[in-house]
């Protein structure tokens, strides 16, 4: 299944039906054991798990405080409905051809709601034998590939622009369907252009495919409609992804040879993706908690959250780039219902003390959130939602214990809502970014603390 002679196969309806439906079965029962295993009892949330974003169920799954075990089953889980996908598209496009019908309908295959439509109406097309035109000649091989090249990369690069503006200025999500399905289908299509006329070879591909990618991304840059941060940070999933869409651009070339627009099949299936994201929105809410061993009474320690100050260890590269960061925080009054200012790189963060218990604990709830990137571009503005409102923080609070004599353990917890996907490739650059941020504040707390009085 995972070779260029395989996808340029053909399979008979029966044979077809048999394989496409066991697939689908299995995806099925996966989604619906895992959404019942983490205590989904809703039978909408269910049936929209099931049937609609089998992939959503995911993010309930790793938005558990204990993350070892919930992202080692939602790994396994991601990695059965990839594999289900790319079977389900390969044998769409191997019945495809063995019906004569284009081949770009298989990309239908990869959207689960489209799924059993498709394994149906191609179950009930008969086997004709298809008659491909032959590729038009040139007369020099380097001139054809050059060409080729040329206009795959630019096809790749134009889409790229269209699929993120779509996706965030029009539908106003980032989830699967940008950073997945739109790679995918991008990935294919430039593949498909640069091979139609003569087959390029693997490496010419992934080297196109890639310098598509790469225009893309200064294209958006030079646009406004991204920052060099986010783009650096998708770029590995999104070369990842367009290298297997490559693949299957490369395998559909090889064995047919119609025309460029034939792919707006496929392109077709981007906003339908974009459109289902928005109507059913991504949602996870998970915990974080750093601690630190302090050399000081839990008073010493308490006096120092309350008069924290200026934050005086600098930040990390990646942080001096523009992601955001803590500078400070004060307290504007005392106990509860005062307000606590933390100010951080990109803004300031409005904090409502809801619990005030000196030596012990001080909770608060975030009023209004800051910017998570200041993105690093020519332009003063950048068209880019994501920095405000996808990720945010809801409550945090500072904990203290006793640790033995003149020891106090300091903990610093927070509740974070996550609205990008795919969960599983951006919780963890996001746990990393709240923890890098969470001990800086605390290892300041620990200077503070252990100065000797009066200095």
């Amino acid at each position: 299944m995972l070779s260029l002679s395989w996808i340029e196969g053909r399979t008979r309806p029966a044979t077809y039906c048999t394989w496409s439906l066991a697939w689908l079965l299995n995806q099925y029962l996966i989604a619906f054991l895992v959404f019942r295993t983490v205590g989904g009892s809703s039978l909408e949330q269910m049936l929209v798990h099931v049937f609609v974003v089998p992939l959503r169920y995911l993010g309930p799954m790793i938005g558990e405080r204990s993350l070892a075990p919930t992202t080692s089953l939602a790994a396994m889980a991601f990695l059965l409905q990839v594999v289900t996908s790319w079977a389900l598209a390969a044998l769409a496009i191997r019945r495809a051809r063995d019906a004569a019908i284009n081949e770009w309908w298989a990309a239908a295959a990869i959207l689960p709601p489209l799924q059993p439509l498709l394994v149906l109406v191609l179950s009930l097309l008969p086997s004709r034998a298809g008659v491909s035109s032959p590729p038009p000649t040139m007369p020099d091989a380097r001139a054809r590939i050059t060409v080729a090249a040329f206009k795959g990369a630019c096809a790749g690069m134009g889409l790229t622009v269209l699929a993120v503006a779509m996706s965030t200025l029009v539908f106003g999500v980032y989830g699967s369907g940008l950073f997945v399905v739109s790679p995918l289908i991008i990935g294919a299509v430039t593949a498909y252009i640069g091979n139609r006329r003569s087959d390029i070879g693997g490496r010419a591909t992934w080297a196109l495919v890639k310098s598509a990618a790469v225009l893309g991304g200064l294209a958006l840059l030079a646009l406004a409609l991204e920052g060099l941060i986010c783009i650096v940070v998708i770029a590995p999933l999104w070369l990842l992804i367009s290298a297997i869409g490559g693949f299957i651009g490369r395998a559909i070339a090889r064995a047919t040879h119609r025309p460029p627009r034939s792919t707006s099949a496929a392109l077709a299936l981007i906003p339908l993706v974009y459109a289902m994201e928005a109507i059913f929105p991504a949602s996870v809410t998970f915990e974080n908690e750093v601690a630190i061993d302090i050399k000081a009474p839990r008073a010493a320690v308490w006096r120092s959250i309350t008069a924290m100050g200026n934050i005086e260890e600098p930040p990390g590269l990646l942080f001096r780039l523009g992601l955001a960061h803590p500078l400070s925080g004060r307290l504007v009054g005392e106990g509860v219902g005062a307000e606590r200012h933390g100010e951080f790189s990109t803004g300031i963060a409005v904090e409502r003390i809801t619990e005030w218990t000196p030596n012990h604990r001080l909770a608060f709830v975030v009023l209004n959130d800051v910017p998570t990137v200041r993105e690093l571009s020519p332009y003063h503005h950048v068209h880019a939602p994501h920095v405000v409102g996808y990720f945010t923080t809801t409550v945090a609070s500072f904990e203290l214990a006793d640790r033995g004599t003149e020891m106090t353990r300091l903990t610093l917890r927070s509740t974070h809502v996550l609205r990008l996907e795919p969960t599983l490739y951006w919780r963890p650059l996001v746990n990393w970014v709240v923890e890098e941020n969470k001990a800086r504040v605390l290892r300041h707390i620990r200077l503070l603390a252990e100065r000797p009085s009066g200095a």
